[in-house]
């Protein structure tokens, strides 16, 4: 028994020194850090996005001692940026109304303070692109709230945004869009505002309300900066090429002044999991052969902006980008992984696939078409081999709201991919 139990005490000390760290338990209490109100949602408020960026550079220092790491930097950028940080207040015949479980309100949408009556455009004969401005003007909406159909307005045409095409000249009180199934936040089009407010309602809104009630502030910020965070752990080759490990560090902020959104899966999950590939591969027994880019990106949830903003400002050429892998939201139960890439992509999303079958990581693998849904996607455009991984479980629903928090969040999916991560970097 004593020789068995020294046995593996060596087995124990091996493991320990071949990784020397428990890339679980960090994972979980960089997660745990990220989405607590300490960082306020990691957008404007209370400088959230810009703390967090300063946690991941301290995070990095502290787990990347090796002599071949190059240490985080900022890459600058700014944006426009609607906010709305205040007291909010919706009501409908006098039944006022909860945030996230019974409206939103839209990113784009000025602040008012007024009661107006309900106008209805649901019929299918308001929404024909080229007589939309004027169906609605004939409603004669000038001091009134207009409730539109949402799914039957996304399918008006447009070569931009849609929002900002069509809604930002209607002399209108203001807009309720009435969606099929509770909406979610954004911040996505918060790059204009509308000179009226919007508000995104259920499935449950009453057909024949009278009047509503709104009450909130907004502040557009002209020129806010975020900033990408850079850094690299060099390979042994000496190779040009690298790969690049990409994630979102920003959410959403808050909506009203008690609406935290603390972005726990989305996107706390990619940021962790970031630092603690970076934490295994600069350890010297772990050392890759090509050099290893990790990119943590601001504006995400602005509509990709860090990410784009990169393609066009690179710091490391392009074409040198062996691949790319983007993490975002892997803090989901496995029950189905849901990946993209571009066509570029395809050699190493069949070595992945290839890796989950053998190990039987995820039993419901499922891709998408390529679309502009996270911070890849501008790579992918530009000719990059650029993919990424999201794990869809039974968290999914708390996409986008304040219920997206460490009650809903597993280390389950992460703990998967960190491994196919190791081995597709062995193999490709």
């Amino acid at each position: 028994m004593k020789k068995l139990f020294a046995i593996v005490l060596a087995f124990c000390a091996i493991s320990c020194t071949q990784d020397n760290f428990n890339h679980v338990q960090e994972f979980e209490n960089i997660v745990a850090d990220l989405a607590s109100p300490e960082f306020a949602g990691r957008s404007l408020y209370q400088d959230g996005e810009l703390r967090a960026a300063n946690y991941i550079v301290e995070k990095f220092n502290e787990f990347c001692t090796s002599d071949f790491v190059v240490k985080p930097f900022f890459q600058p950028f700014k944006y426009p940026l609607n906010t709305t940080r205040g007291d909010m207040f919706f009501a409908v015949d006098g039944k006022e109304y909860t945030a996230f479980k019974d409206y939103v309100i839209k990113e784009f949408s000025t602040g008012a303070d007024r009661t107006m009556p309900i106008i209805y455009a649901l019929e299918e004969k308001f929404y024909n692109p080229d007589s939309f401005a004027s169906s609605i003007a004939s409603l004669g909406a000038e001091n009134a709230f207009v409730v539109l159909d949402y799914d039957k307005f996304h399918t008006l045409p447009s070569e931009g945004d849609r929002y900002f095409k069509y809604l930002k000249d209607l002399n209108l009180g203001g807009v309720i869009f009435k969606w099929s199934k509770m909406p979610n936040y954004f911040k996505a089009r918060a790059f204009f505002t509308t000179p009226y407010p919007v508000v995104c309602v259920g499935p449950e809104f009453p057909a024949d309300a009278r009047e509503a009630s709104v009450k909130f502030q907004n502040e557009f910020i002209e020129d806010y900066t975020a900033n990408n965070v850079i850094a690299w752990v060099r390979g042994t080759s000496g190779s040009d090429s690298c790969y690049t490990f990409i994630a979102h560090y920003d959410h959403l902020g808050l909506m009203g002044i008690d609406n935290f959104c603390l972005g726990a899966n989305d996107n706390a999950s990619g940021t962790a999991a970031l630092l603690t590939l970076a934490q295994y591969y600069s350890q010297p027994q772990n050392r890759p052969e090509l050099d290893m880019m990790f990119m943590w990106v601001g504006g995400e949830e602005a509509n990709l902006l860090g990410s784009k903003y990169y393609e066009n400002n690179p710091i490391y050429p392009l074409e040198n980008i062996k691949y790319l892998i983007n993490l975002d939201m892997i803090g989901d139960t496995p029950d189905m992984l849901y990946y993209e890439g571009g066509p570029e992509a395809d050699k190493g999303l069949e070595l992945f696939m290839e890796i989950n079958r053998a190990h039987g990581y995820f039993p419901n693998p499922h891709r998408g078409e390529l679309v502009d849904n996270s911070d890849h996607y501008y790579f992918a455009m530009a000719g990059v081999p650029a993919m990424y991984f999201e794990s869809k479980g039974e968290f999914y629903k708390y996409y986008h709201s304040p219920d997206d928090n460490l009650e809903h969040f597993t280390s389950e999916s992460y703990k998967r991919i960190f491994e196919m991560v190791k081995e597709f970097i062995q193999k490709y």
